[in-house]
């Protein structure tokens, strides 16, 4: 892709995000069953280590869904994202969702977060791939998170993963075309090889590999709990798990099947994201 300055990466991707509206609201539902899972799995870690009460931050909330889930847990949560845009339709959800009372909504950047305290939030959330968008500043970003986190509290967080481009190979084998083929499977090799990607809905990020995102959980002194594979079901699985789903029952299973799969360590790198889960220890 080039060089990006971190001043033109956020600016791009305010711009990007602006510009996606009520889509970002509504990512999970349009891809089906795939986004439903894709949910569930974000879901199941933030309730497992987000503590009864107290008060959370939620970088790079988008418009506030997985904020609202906090605030109806019993957490103040504090959302803050770049894009204007995406705050005020969260507020709207906010509102709808009946918890105005426990969210606040701020507009800010991850890398600089010198208006908030240290040592302030019992628990810290950044899902959705905000610090891949950091580029070349993640660990900067990283840092700012880490600050204002109290010590002996976790943090919750997901990467765009070297594996991000997995849709890319379900197109390219499922095409007749040897030329399609070819085309797609030089895509990924590409893919696989460069650090960054450009995408025309969200603009550049950084891609991770579970060792690399190791590295830089360890060098913000992080004590590493858990990583998992997150939305990693190719877009040819679509029609089946749409089946799956129609039955209450295996679906639920599905769920608690992948909740604990994804977390196996030849399984991490297999999604488009990774999620983390970290403690701050010092």
């Amino acid at each position: 892709m080039g060089t990006c300055s971190i001043r033109n990466s956020i600016g791009q991707t305010k711009e990007k995000y602006d510009a996606l509206g009520e889509q970002e609201w509504l990512r999970f539902e349009k891809r089906g069953a795939l986004g439903e899972l894709d949910y569930m799995m974000n879901l199941h870690f933030l309730k497992k280590y987000s503590p009864l009460t107290g008060i959370a931050l939620d970088a790079g909330s988008g418009p506030c869904r997985f904020s609202i889930e906090l605030a109806k847990s019993g957490l103040t949560v504090l959302a803050l994202d770049l894009s204007e845009n995406q705050l005020e339709i969260g507020q709207q959800m906010v509102r709808q969702a009946l918890v105005t009372n426990r969210i606040h909504l701020v507009q800010g950047s991850i890398h600089n977060l010198n208006m908030l305290k240290p040592c302030a939030f019992d628990f810290v959330t950044c899902i959705g791939g905000a610090l891949s968008h950091m580029l070349e500043e993640c660990e900067l970003a990283l840092s700012e998170l880490v600050q204002v986190l109290k010590r002996g509290q976790y943090i919750v967080l997901s990467v765009m993963s070297r594996n991000c481009n997995i849709d890319d190979l379900s197109r390219a084998l499922w095409t007749e075309s040897s030329r399609q083929l070819k085309r797609g499977l030089h895509r990924l090799a590409d893919a696989q090889r460069n650090r960054t990607a450009y995408y025309e809905s969200i603009g550049h990020f950084r891609k991770f590999s579970s060792e690399e995102l190791v590295d830089l959980l360890e060098e913000a002194h992080l004590e590493i709990v858990e990583l998992a594979a997150a939305d990693r079901y190719p877009l040819h699985l679509q029609f089946p798990l749409e089946n799956i789903r129609k039955h209450v029952e295996c679906w639920n299973e599905l769920i608690n099947y992948e909740t604990q799969i994804c977390t196996l360590p030849w399984v991490v790198n297999s999604g488009n994201m990774i999620i983390a889960v970290a403690k701050k220890l010092h």
